[in-house]
């Protein structure tokens, strides 16, 4: 239950607690052990520590600063220090995020009787990169028994500004994301998604907009592997309709996936690479797309 408990915990700090369906290569971003250094295109980078139970104490962020001959001036830092308070089970019910030493966000956990993350509320008392708020900024949500998020909240200025809600079937799959918000809370978004024998999307759909008059459809076919082969993508504009086709070229830890972006007619519009490189226990090591000078590279504690 604690590692369970700890994931989330991460997932939070990570990369939000909005549920997905891994599709499309989005899983290549997992990362799976406790990371000790990320560096990111535009040299940006960030430090973290961690304590033995593998919750996270301190991350450091590093931002470059640049004049206009494009010579560093600065590496700007932020420290976020993390502390923890534990119920008699050693379950987290707080957890305080301060910035350069000042608190900067709380949240509260509440689980149920047999110990399940149940419900957190977050309190944020000023922005990650700006000024403190006005007003402090308040989320809330809600998990079910199975430890999928099913409901989250949204406050500015006391005032409900955001909901969201996501329902599942009984394999637990995500199947539909809705989303309101506005003066008078309408539904402004909703996602929801198909899927095939082996539980991986073969459709997704997106409606926006204040009637949801906007649609954007994906359509997936997958490989031996169970990795995406092609995409269809469609907004009900031909201009904007296209097929992406995926080969993957695997050698040991590294592998190499080529994206072929092709127009409603089928011509060739754009080709993109992306390489990563694994270690043993399969955590991402390098990831780096090209002709788009995009890079992320990931250092590990040892387990």
């Amino acid at each position: 239950m604690k590692k369970a408990i700890t994931a989330v915990l991460m997932a939070a700090l990570f990369a939000g607690l909005a549920a997905h369906p891994a599709i499309n290569g989005w899983e290549r971003f997992e990362l799976k052990g406790r990371v000790k250094q990320a560096t990111f295109w535009a040299d940006s980078s960030a430090r973290y520590h961690f304590d033995p139970e593998g919750l996270i104490t301190r991350f450091e962020t590093f931002t470059p600063v640049y004049n206009e001959a494009d010579e560093m001036m600065e590496n700007m830092k932020s420290v976020y220090d993390m502390s923890y308070e534990k119920g008699e089970s050693g379950e987290v019910t707080l957890m305080l995020r301060s910035r350069d030493g000042e608190i900067e966000e709380g949240t509260e956990f509440f689980y149920d009787s047999e110990g399940r993350l149940a419900r957190s509320f977050t309190t944020t008392y000023c922005g990650l990169w700006g000024p403190p708020y006005e007003a402090p900024f308040y989320r809330e949500a809600w998990w079910d028994t199975a430890g999928n998020k099913i409901c989250e909240l949204e406050y500015q200025r006391n005032q409900l500004s955001y909901l969201q809600t996501w329902e599942y079937d009984g394999r637990g799959l995500l199947i539909r994301r809705s989303a309101y918000g506005g003066m008078f809370m309408n539904l402004t978004e909703q996602d929801e998604y198909e899927y095939n024998w082996r539980h991986l999307v073969g459709k997704a759909t997106h409606r926006s907009g204040e009637g949801l008059e906007y649609l954007e459809t994906r359509t997936y076919d997958y490989d031996n592997e169970g990795r995406v082969a092609q995409m269809w993508f469609d907004n009900g504009h031909k201009d904007y309709e296209s097929l992406t086709q995926y080969e993957y070229e695997v050698d040991g830890l590294e592998q190499t996936t080529s994206e072929k972006h092709f127009d409603a007619d089928g011509k060739l519009r754009e080709e993109e690479t992306i390489y990563e490189k694994f270690d043993a226990q399969g955590n991402l090591l390098e990831w780096e797309g090209y002709p788009n000078p995009h890079y992320c590279d990931y250092i590990y504690y040892g387990e």
